[in-house]
């Protein structure tokens, strides 16, 4: 697969959700690298309660796949901190091949753990978040 989904929670109203998308998409262009690669994915939501919700696929078919998912996660990192104060219900999830890392900007990253999330993304492992399970 060649392609990250970064999934953002399900949480709060309708409302709120779409503020997240709109949000995170913001964000997103700020990041030129990143920015060219993503695509809004609209979509029916797994259990069809939330009606359509909005993923980001961001493709990784270039050199230097992992430079870009390691500030694909800073940015989301940054993005869910930055959302905090406001949004205590925000997280992302960010799969691949059926990996999935939950974010929820609590946790710090140092870039060895972000170096680590890429390499199980890319290379295998089931990643987990910063903090958890050392």
């Amino acid at each position: 697969m060649s392609e990250v989904v970064v999934v953002i929670g399900r949480t709060g109203t309708t409302e709120e959700r779409e503020s997240r998308a709109k949000g995170l998409r913001n964000w997103l262009a700020k990041e030129p690298e990143i920015n060219e690669r993503v695509t809004a994915v609209e979509r029916e939501s797994e259990d069809r309660t939330l009606g359509v919700v909005t993923d980001f696929a961001l493709d990784l078919t270039t050199n230097g796949a992992g430079a870009l998912l390691a500030m694909l996660i800073r940015s989301l990192l940054s993005w869910l901190r930055n959302r905090r104060e406001r949004d205590q219900e925000a997280f992302v999830e960010v799969r691949r091949n059926g990996r999935v890392i939950r974010l929820t900007g609590v946790e710090g990253a140092t870039p060895g753990e972000i170096a680590e999330l890429v390499r199980r993304l890319l290379d295998g492992d089931p990643p987990q978040p910063p903090g958890e399970g050392e």
